[in-house]
């Protein structure tokens, strides 16, 4: 059960993705940002890397410094 006022099955009902999105959990509510969007066949089900970030063996903390540096 969600505190928030916002329910997650609604996001199917956006025109355009929102450029924010908070998720509570564990009792903290954590913020994402939209940073970068591709086709969901790019995305590897098992390590929800796109082929491109596995062929450069880039981990997850890898992807996420690059996005933080982009950003600055």
């Amino acid at each position: 059960m969600t505190l928030s006022r916002f329910d997650v099955h609604n996001l199917g009902e956006y025109a355009q993705p929102p450029p924010l999105l908070h998720f509570e959990f564990g009792g903290k509510v954590y913020r994402y940002v939209w940073v970068q969007h591709f086709m969901p066949k790019q995305l590897d089900q098992d390590t929800r890397r796109t082929v491109e970030e596995r062929t450069m063996h880039r981990s997850h903390d890898d992807i996420r410094r690059e996005m933080f540096a982009a950003l600055e």
